[in-house]
C-alpha cells in the first residue's frame, strides 16, 4: 500500500483502507493463520512546525495460538496512531517522545511496513486465552487458584541402588 504523504497532508487527505494480513509477512509468522483483514484510517495534516503528521486508528482481529493450549483465539487490536513523516534521522530525533517516526526515502512510500510494526508492537508477549477460556481448564487457572490435587497416598517407589553391584563385588574381594 503506497501512499504519498506532502499530496496526503497539503489535501488534510485521509486514508481508508482495508487489507489482508496475508500481506503482513512479518505479522503472519506470530499468527495461528491469517485469514481475515485489517483496516486502517488516518487523516494526514502539516502541524504547526510544518511536518508532514498523521493520526488514526488501525484495527484487526487477529487468530493466535494460545501458548498454554496451543488452540487459536481471538485478539483485538485497537492501534491509535500519532506519527510524523521524516525524511532525514535528523528529523526524526527531532520529533517528541509521543510522536512514532515514519522515515520516507522518496516521495512515494510503502505505508504497510509502518502499519506492520504497529501490530507487532501491540502483540502480547506471550498470547493466551482470557483466564479460564482455555478449552481444557488445566491450562489456564487465574492466577493465584491452586490446582486439586486429589487424596492418594503417594507412591514410593524402592529404587535400587546403582552402586549396589559394586558394594557387592568389593564384599566378594574381602
Amino acid at each position: 500500500m503506497y501512499i504519498t504523504p506532502r499530496k496526503l497532508a497539503s489535501e488534510n487527505g485521509v486514508v481508508h483502507e482495508r487489507f489482508p494480513l496475508s500481506t503482513c509477512l512479518r505479522l503472519r509468522e506470530q499468527l495461528f493463520d491469517d485469514d481475515g483483514s485489517a483496516e486502517v484510517n488516518v487523516v494526514f495534516s502539516y502541524d504547526d512546525e510544518g511536518r508532514i503528521v498523521f493520526e488514526g486508528a488501525l484495527t484487526a482481529t487477529l487468530k493466535m495460538a494460545c501458548q498454554r493450549c496451543l488452540q487459536p483465539f481471538s485478539f483485538e487490536v485497537n492501534a491509535q496512531l500519532c506519527a510524523a513523516v521524516v525524511y532525514t534521522e535528523d528529523a526524526m530525533r527531532q520529533l517528541p517522545a509521543h510522536v512514532e517516526p515514519l522515515l520516507a526515502e522518496d516521495e512515494r512510500v510503502d505505508f504497510l511496513p509502518f502499519l506492520e510494526d504497529e501490530f507487532l508492537l501491540g502483540l502480547p508477549v506471550v498470547p493466551h486465552h482470557e483466564e479460564g477460556q482455555c478449552p481444557d481448564h488445566l491450562y489456564c487457572q487465574p492466577q493465584g487458584e491452586v490446582l486439586a490435587v486429589d487424596d492418594a497416598e503417594p507412591i514410593e517407589e524402592k529404587r535400587e541402588n546403582p552402586f549396589s553391584v559394586l558394594a557387592g563385588l568389593c564384599g566378594r574381594e574381602q
